[in-house]
């Protein structure tokens, strides 16, 4: 398999528009990947990014300029100590199982660091999975963290109908288990300092510009939550359905959560901002909904090793098996190298990830 993809020469391409590669890059990412997506996908996240347009590589053979692998930028606005600049989300890597060698993918991994150091973009970051992160130690990326899957037990129902194969005794049993549960989750006695409000819409004001704009940290880094990227993430996101969750300190903005319904657990996205009180608050309303619905458990994958996800740990959320790298790269006589690379303070969740 190797030595037919290393016997013809392949070239790196930089595609100049979305538009005539749409449908190979359909093709190419569906045989890549067990979720298929249609073209709406790639004009949303390539296209409609308020940000702007995608960066796209394409790897093809040199012979007959077939497209067997491709990888995209997706652009960021970020604040890095208090000064916005403009990075690369690294996603959508595919290459088509006949044409995974190391080297090819090297190659195309290459292209876009080659453009940081040209001075094109300030710095890169990415979630690749384990196979993928070995690509990019390979071209000089730096591992910053873990990405880390936390989960908060709902219900036991679900659990005992596996364990016992039986509705009945599942029933029966959370009857009993299900209070003891409540009872011991560590927001049971907390008082709410913020009025939690779900929204009938996703809609996205000005009034959510003013409040990461004030509120934003200092240092660090962090990606602008302002109403045009949280419109075009979650409002115009043509994957998923997303649920608003707001806060509010008599008629001001305080801060927000966004959650979507994924099989039986609700699936937290985003929370801004990180302080401890206003996590709590919203965080417990996600509790309230997911035991409304009775869905078995709510998630949340964020950074670790960040004051993020220490305020969620004490609201009752649990590490578990599922994680991801994450990298970085910024070019070394760059002002922020060493912010964005030796370990500045990020404030990452999943909704900040390529989707």
């Amino acid at each position: 398999m190797n030595s037919v993809a290393t016997a013809i020469q392949y070239d790196v391409i930089r595609e100049r528009s979305l538009g005539p590669i749409r449908d190979e890059l359909v093709g190419v990412f569906n045989q890549t990947r067990s979720r298929k997506v249609n073209a709406d996908r790639f004009e949303w996240l390539y296209h409609q990014n308020p940000d702007g347009h995608a960066v796209i590589w394409s790897l093809r053979r040199s012979d007959t300029g077939e497209m067997v692998g491709f990888t995209a930028c997706i652009p960021r606005r970020m604040i890095v100590n208090g000064e916005e600049r403009l990075a690369w989300i690294g996603s959508d890597f595919s290459v088509l199982p006949k044409y995974r060698t190391l080297g090819l993918a090297t190659k195309l991994r290459r292209a876009a660091k080659s453009a940081i150091d040209a001075g094109e973009i300030d710095f890169l970051y990415a979630h690749p999975n384990d196979r993928m992160a070995v690509i990019h130690q390979r071209v000089g990326h730096a591992n910053i963290g873990s990405i880390q899957r936390y989960a908060k037990l709902l219900s036991t129902g679900p659990i005992l109908q596996e364990y016992s194969r039986s509705r009945l005794l599942a029933d029966v049993g959370k009857t009993i288990l299900d209070p003891a549960l409540r009872l011991t989750d560590p927001q049971v006695l907390s008082r709410r300092q913020y009025t939690i409000c779900e929204e009938s819409e996703l809609r996205f004001g000005e009034q959510f510009s003013r409040l990461f704009h004030e509120v934003r940290p200092e240092r660090g880094i962090i990606g602008v939550r302002d109403a045009d990227y949280l419109h075009w993430r979650y409002g115009q996101n043509p994957l998923a359905d997303f649920r608003l969750l707001t806060a509010h300190k008599g008629n001001r903005l305080s801060g927000f959560l966004i959650y979507s319904v994924i099989d039986d657990a609700i699936v937290v996205q985003d929370v801004f901002p990180a302080t401890t009180a206003l996590v709590r608050d919203l965080f417990s309303e996600v509790t309230r909904i997911g035991r409304q619905r009775q869905l078995q458990s709510a998630t949340f994958t964020v950074l670790e090793e960040t004051p993020l996800q220490q305020a969620v740990c004490r609201c009752g959320y649990h590490r578990r098996a599922e994680r991801s790298q994450m990298f970085t790269y910024a070019a070394d006589d760059s002002d922020w190298a060493h912010e964005v690379v030796e370990g500045g303070e990020w404030y990452i969740t999943v909704g900040d990830r390529d989707v």
